[in-house]
């Protein structure tokens, strides 16, 4: 198989499938994809999904969990068996799912909950295309930018000084920006270990958490946020800002 990061251009077309048994939302998000000029193709169902991951080829697959005919998440276990690598953003308006989720996440998978705005949903889109489409060079996102061989990250003119494990966990963040990264994620790529044990995985939440210290305090503001019972995410500044804003009780429609 030829890998996606190496097949997948960015001035190619981005090819994306849909499923969802919701018509009018499956409708809504074709149309707001194709105005990107993707190329979208729609299933109601996981046996008329199966067939068309078998038979095309994607570079995206949005994935409804509850489908009428099947489980979302055996729909996901026989499209990684024949593309390991194929990005998949996973919708579901249960929160209990984030939890199922975390056994079939890898670095290529994210899940959004029910409601959610159609930005939102593009911007997870992009980032999990984003590893296929980034250059080798200094891994940017959000006003950082990280020097790994020096391992200092600049910020808004300033620099901060890291350790080198925090250096490799950083620049994973931004090599997946927005993306929900899992402790099993961070433990193959920044720890090289396949299986998260008690003691690793109490490592990995505290550089994690030591990390996002040294960010805020020349930040002002924690871009690694914690997503109970599945992992972390790295948002850009302006991104939060504009989330705590629509937060406050004030805030009016514009």
């Amino acid at each position: 198989m030829t890998p996606r990061a190496l097949s997948f251009r960015a001035a190619q077309v981005v090819r994306v499938l849909i499923v969802d048994d919701e018509l009018k939302l499956r409708e809504s998000l074709a149309e707001g994809l194709r105005l990107e000029n993707w190329s979208v193709a729609t299933a109601e169902n996981g046996t008329e999904a199966l067939r068309l991951v078998s038979s095309e080829r994607f570079d995206l697959l949005i994935l409804d969990l509850l489908l009428p005919d099947t489980d979302g998440f055996e729909i996901l276990r026989q499209v990684r068996a024949r593309d390991p690598l194929l990005p998949v953003l996973m919708i579901t308006a249960h929160h209990a799912h984030s939890t199922r989720f975390a056994a079939f996440a890898s670095d290529t998978a994210d899940l959004v909950t029910k409601p959610f705005g159609f930005a939102d949903l593009l911007a997870r889109c992009r980032a999990l295309l984003a590893p296929a489409q980034s250059p080798a060079g200094k891994p940017t996102y959000g006003g950082l930018e990280l020097d790994h061989e020096s391992r200092v990250v600049y910020c808004g003119g300033q620099q901060i000084t890291l350790t080198g494990t925090e250096s490799a966990l950083l620049e994973f963040l931004l090599r997946n920006p927005g993306v929900i990264v899992t402790p099993e994620m961070l433990a193959r790529a920044v720890w090289k270990e396949s299986v998260v044990s008690t003691p690793l995985k109490s490592a990995i939440e505290f550089q994690v958490e030591q990390l996002g210290r040294k960010l805020g305090k020349r930040t002002g503001i924690r871009l690694i946020l914690t997503v109970q019972g599945i992992g972390y995410r790295l948002e850009s500044a302006a991104r939060l800002a504009v989330h705590e804003a629509l937060r406050r009780p004030d805030a009016a429609p514009a």
